[in-house]
């Protein structure tokens, strides 16, 4: 039996860029990269990436900002989940954090994405192949 996840886990619609662009009603706004991924493994053993944050201030304006060297799949993710944070709103029992600042309140999340193990495959006759980090999409 495994144990229940330490974070909430949901499916992301990916999406593009020139989609947030044609939605531009929505306010939803892609920061510059800043700051750097870190991993994390979960309660059930399975290895996670932080890729950026997503903030929605109480005036509606969303925010995401990846973190330096992400890939185009995990900014997609990003961006749908801001679209996520727009159709449905932030809140605590969704693990988003409440923050005040000067100009106003806002809320704040993490987003990560699983890091998928896959085995790496040589020309030999090792009994076990090392286990590789498939970070980047295939060619």
């Amino acid at each position: 039996m495994s144990k229940p996840p330490d974070h909430q886990v949901f499916k992301v619609t990916r999406t593009s860029d020139a989609t947030i662009a044609e939605l531009g009603c929505l306010r939803i706004i892609m920061r510059e990269p800043q700051g750097a991924p870190s991993y994390w493994i979960d309660a059930n053993g399975e290895l996670w990436k932080d890729i950026g944050r997503v903030s929605v201030a109480d005036t509606g304006l969303i925010e995401i900002w990846p973190y330096e060297g992400v890939s185009d799949d995990d900014c997609n993710d990003l961006r749908g989940a801001g679209c996520e944070a727009w159709r449905n709103g932030p809140c605590e029992t969704n693990l988003w954090s409440r923050h005040e600042d000067g100009e106003g309140g806002y809320w704040d999340c993490c987003l990560s994405v699983e890091v998928k193990m896959i085995l790496a495959a040589e020309g030999s006759n090792h009994e076990h192949a090392p286990l590789v980090a498939d970070l980047e999409p295939a060619a």
